[in-house]
């Protein structure tokens, strides 16, 4: 199969080592291509200011942008967050790369407890494929963290919120999943776009910045 996004991981020189961590993964070709999209938006941020960011990456599941921004970003740490415990050894043998195992509505609180130095550092907050209202705690861990100054998320099914702030009439002219997107970028404060190069139906990008 060829794809932008997957041709570019494939010639990485770590994508060795990022798949021998995060692997097995589902739907490789699909979640490569997504966590590619997330990294190809933030590695502009990372790379015009060199280990200022940490990257946190909610709903994190297999940890793939964590995983590849761990290796590939000037970021001064790469931290996967979900509820689920993972038990990856090979996780563990990635250099400045951690996961922690907590709810996201207590992320703030599960940060401080783990790691207090993360609070000396500017925060970058992704998510890819975050399902239904978890997207809506994404965005309000994105806005309630002092330090965190961007946010890059691929958003997945819909929770039912959009269809109550939005008129009919646009959601039938976008589509119900462009018009979560939408939403989910009004809520945040930023803009969306759909990133066509992505192998999956769900492939709208959410950004904002403080």
């Amino acid at each position: 199969m060829t794809n932008y996004f997957l041709d570019q991981f494939l010639r990485l020189k770590c994508a060795g080592d990022v798949w021998n961590a995060v692997a097995p993964v589902r739907e490789p070709a699909k979640e490569i291509s997504e966590a590619m999209a997330i990294i190809k938006r933030v590695k502009r941020l990372a790379l015009n200011k060199p280990n200022h960011y940490a990257l946190v990456d909610l709903c994190s599941g297999n940890a793939l942008v964590p995983v590849i921004a761990a290796h590939l970003l000037p970021v001064v740490q790469a931290v996967a967050v979900d509820i689920a415990p993972r038990s990856r050894p090979t996780l563990a043998n990635v250099r400045g790369f951690r996961y922690i195992h907590t709810d996201i509505s207590r992320l703030d609180v599960a940060l401080g407890i783990h790691d207090d130095g993360l609070w000396q550092h500017r925060l970058i907050i992704t998510a890819c494929h975050p399902c239904g209202n978890l997207a809506q705690h994404v965005i309000r861990a994105y806005k309630r963290l002092g330090n965190a100054d961007a946010l890059c998320m691929m958003p997945c099914c819909q929770d039912s919120a959009y269809k109550h702030a939005m008129p009919a009439a646009a959601v039938k002219k976008l589509g119900k999943y462009e018009a979560w997107a939408y939403y989910l970028a009004q809520q945040a404060g930023g803009t969306y776009w759909i990133e066509s190069q992505c192998l999956s139906p769900c492939n709208a990008i959410v950004w904002a910045e403080k």
